[in-house]
């Protein structure tokens, strides 16, 4: 069975790392290809190296603009020439184009939602669109209980939605520390780490990190905070570091392609955000043993429980994310209990080769008229 994997990528964030997790682990029954749609004004067509690297056929289709009618065409002729069996898109811009192309023809279309939750006006207009679209798909995919309850109160039927966790590569991230990465970034060697990983946006809240960060620096200097990715408020992130006087404390790395290394050299990894799904970096860190601290939202709950495989701090509660940061990096015992219990858990149940099979079970049974499987149980599920 032929699958296409379907995505408008802004860079290497979490979906893109989801989506090539996926098509890397075939089993014999499939055939994984991965399309990029080119945005010409914007491109960012990163994904399509990182799974050319992996021996998974690539392809792009070009767009010059929001709705350009030649994509969708380019994206139905690229289905029939290379006969898709099924289409499954990762984004807003990917389920309208896969709305519509799939449209009088037999290839079967499965939306993933990753997490379109965000206080962006802009961003809640295409969601709207997105909704509308995701109606007509054979199968919809939630990364997290979270997700599926926004969108099934958005309408969307709770039948067709399956939750499927997103998985990792484990022993990728599982590496000795690597001090030559604190040389390259210019991370004196007794220097303490505090990390955040992800696209630099409004929804991860790296305001409230770099607020904690100037509360921590201003008791001890042996602590660097590294913000890795990149996005719209760079600069203004940036500017912020500045106004606190703490610019040489704070290293904006942009992205990354070391990420084992950097987690690596973490002693403490840092998820602020005011929305999210079920995080890649999170896994990722979990799997380097890295310890945890992380906002209560989306599917983080159900890895991170304070005291236990983590700290918890409330959104935007800097002062008490200063404390703990603070203590966590005064406490190796404390930080090296936390870090095994979280690696235990993403082992246990956020594997790459798991989250695949729960594809495929689902695009199986799409093939089998009135045949319906669910995805293996959840951690924690019967």
């Amino acid at each position: 069975m032929k699958i296409l994997h379907l995505i408008s990528s802004c860079g290497m964030f979490g979906a893109e790392r989801v989506l090539v997790n996926i098509a890397k682990n075939p089993s014999s029954e499939f055939e994984y290809a991965v399309c990029a749609v080119n945005n010409i004004h914007n491109p960012h067509l990163e994904i399509l190296d990182v799974a050319r690297s992996m021996q998974i056929p690539v392809f792009s289709i070009d767009s010059r603009g929001k709705f350009d009618l030649s994509t969708i065409f380019a994206l139905r002729n690229l289905i029939k020439k290379h006969n898709f069996s099924i289409i499954n898109s990762h984004n807003y811009k990917s389920d309208v184009l896969a709305f519509f192309a799939t449209r009088m023809t037999k290839c079967k279309w499965v939306a993933t939602n990753h997490n379109w939750l965000s206080s962006d006006d802009k961003v809640k207009m295409f969601e709207a669109l997105d909704t509308f679209c995701m109606r007509f798909a054979d199968a919809l995919v939630a990364v997290s209980e979270g997700v599926k309850v926004e969108m099934v109160e958005l309408g969307l039927s709770n039948k067709k939605i399956e939750i499927v966790d997103n998985g990792i590569d484990i022993e990728k991230f599982n590496v000795l520390k690597d001090k030559s990465c604190k040389n390259q970034l210019g991370i004196p060697e007794h220097n303490q780490v505090v990390t955040v990983v992800g696209r630099l946006c409004a929804d991860k809240a790296y305001d409230v990190f770099l607020e904690a960060a100037n509360i921590v620096l201003k008791e001890r200097r042996d602590v660097t905070f590294l913000v890795v990715g990149d996005g719209e408020l760079r600069h203004s992130l940036e500017n912020i570091a500045r106004e606190f006087h703490i610019e040489k404390d704070v290293i904006f790395t942009g992205i990354r392609k070391d990420m084992p290394q950097i987690y690596s050299i973490t002693d403490v990894f840092v998820v602020c955000s005011r929305f999210e799904g079920l995080p890649m970096c999170l896994l990722e860190a979990m799997a380097a043993k890295c310890a945890i601290v992380a906002t209560p939202i989306g599917a983080i709950p159900n890895l991170i429980h304070d005291r236990i495989s983590g700290r918890v701090v409330g959104v935007g509660e800097v002062k008490v994310l200063a404390k703990i940061i603070f203590d966590m990096l005064s406490d190796e015992k404390t930080r090296s209990e936390l870090a095994d219990a979280a690696y235990k858990i993403v082992v246990d149940g956020y594997s790459d080769k798991k989250m695949t099979k729960n594809y495929e079970v689902i695009y199986m049974a799409l093939n089998h008229v009135g045949f319906r499987v669910k995805p293996a149980p959840r951690k924690g599920q019967g």
